[in-house]
């Protein structure tokens, strides 16, 4: 089992360079429309871990399309509530 390096992660960058590979795991009847937010602050995530949450979610979405469609993967930055 391999343990988790947690650092800052461009997300954007991280998405950007793994749309080739989501595009082609979902094949031709289903695209992937991406939306990225400018001036996104990094996160503090495993990379390795990221890209498989992507693959699983795109996957999962082509699973629930089975005469093709869309994702739509967007970011943005968000503010966590203090509670």
């Amino acid at each position: 089992q391999r343990v988790a390096t947690i650092v800052p992660v461009e997300l954007n960058g991280v998405l950007t360079g793994m749309h080739p590979q989501l595009q082609q795991l979902v094949g031709e009847g289903v695209t992937i429309q991406t939306v990225y937010s400018s001036g996104l602050p990094p996160v503090l995530a495993d990379a390795q871990l990221v890209e498989q949450l992507m693959v699983n979610l795109v996957l999962n979405a082509r699973d629930a399309m089975p005469d093709g469609g869309t994702v739509y993967i967007q970011t943005a930055a968000a503010r966590r509530e203090s509670t």
